[in-house]
């Protein structure tokens, strides 16, 4: 072959190669296009084909329009921390849906018609004033991930043990004394958090050794091993600007409820202190996750981020903590937000 072929060749060979990576990047972003959230539901509903994420998560919602139904291809939909009393009769029309968050409501019944879900994998309803476990989840047997924490369950029904596909169980923070026999027939369970229940500790065991397999996670009650006590400890400590000694009794209390907000809203605030900011922030973008209305964490964000010269950041943190009833935000919003 002679040099001049070679050369020929070898700049084909690179114009093939840079073809294939523009071909790769256009439908990486296709695929990014097709798969971003919608910022807000006016945004979802004009390009409603488009839409497969949609987080309408605080915006003081009780109730959603008729065309949300057009939303035929949204898998996520995240609608905590709203005002919904009852499941929207549109969410049951979204049959391709795999995920829903339905924490931090008022709702307290599961219709049947949630059955109509068969794709639903992954279903919270923390939060809500649920006294009985809906038996009627107990048939959606596509669920994978289920959430139940924070609200008030007493027991749990004979059929759950239908949930062969559940891999993670969250009961946290509930009046449930005892599980039932079924139970023990959830062998695909991996997590189970049952901490803050009234559980007597002579059953952990047993209860561990019936699924082997499943890491259980439980609280003593009233004793010095809840997080509460733990809790308590670090904010005496706190108080008395001891804060070292606050941050490792936040962590214990951590350990023992690894969703307890206020300890990682306690343990920033010292960490912020002591001039941990990088910790500190962790703690609270944690405590946010986990309690969106948590002002003070609101308004130690926003000095963090005004300390980094990031105004704007600042000034969104500082109104949320203003709208959360904190009266120190108003005159640092008046100083520092246009």
């Amino acid at each position: 072959m002679t040099q001049s072929k070679e050369v020929f060749l070898l700049l084909a060979e690179k114009n093939e190669m840079k073809l294939f990576f523009l071909r790769s990047a256009f439908v990486l972003i296709l695929f990014w296009v097709s798969c971003k959230p919608a910022d807000t539901l006016e945004e979802a509903l004009d390009e409603p084909e488009n839409v497969h994420n949609l987080d309408l998560s605080y915006q003081n919602l009780d109730a959603l329009p008729d065309d949300f139904t057009n939303l035929t291809d949204i898998e996520t939909l995240n609608l905590s921390g709203n005002k919904f009393t009852s499941i929207p009769p549109e969410i049951f029309r979204l049959v391709n849906l795999k995920s829903l968050n339905l924490s931090r409501n008022q709702i307290n019944s599961i219709p049947d018609d949630i059955l109509k879900l068969k794709n639903l994998e992954h279903l919270s309803l923390a939060s809500n004033p649920l006294d009985t476990f809906p038996v009627v989840l107990t048939q959606l047997t596509s669920l994978t991930h289920l959430n139940i924490a924070h609200s008030l369950l007493r027991n749990l029904p004979e059929t759950i043990g239908n949930l062969q596909n559940l891999q993670d169980l969250n009961l946290a923070w509930n009046d449930i004394q005892s599980l039932p026999n079924t139970f023990f027939n959830l062998k695909a369970l991996k997590l189970v958090r049952l901490y803050r229940n009234p559980i007597p500790i002579l059953k952990h065991s047993e209860i561990r050794k019936t699924l082997p397999e499943t890491e259980f996670r439980f609280s003593v009650i009233l004793t010095e091993d809840t997080a509460n006590f733990y809790l308590n400890k670090g904010a005496q400590l706190q108080a008395l600007n001891k804060n070292d000694e606050a941050i490792f009794f936040y962590t214990k209390a951590i350990i023992e409820d690894p969703d307890l907000a206020f300890a990682y809203r306690n343990r920033g605030i010292a960490r912020q202190s002591n001039g941990n900011i990088d910790a500190a922030l962790r703690d609270y973008n944690r405590a946010l996750k986990l309690d969106a209305k948590l002002p003070v964490v609101h308004y130690n964000k926003g000095l963090i981020m005004y300390a980094q010269g990031k105004q704007d950041s600042a000034c969104i943190y500082w109104n949320n903590a203003e709208k959360l009833g904190l009266k120190q935000a108003i005159q640092t919003i008046k100083l520092y937000c246009k």
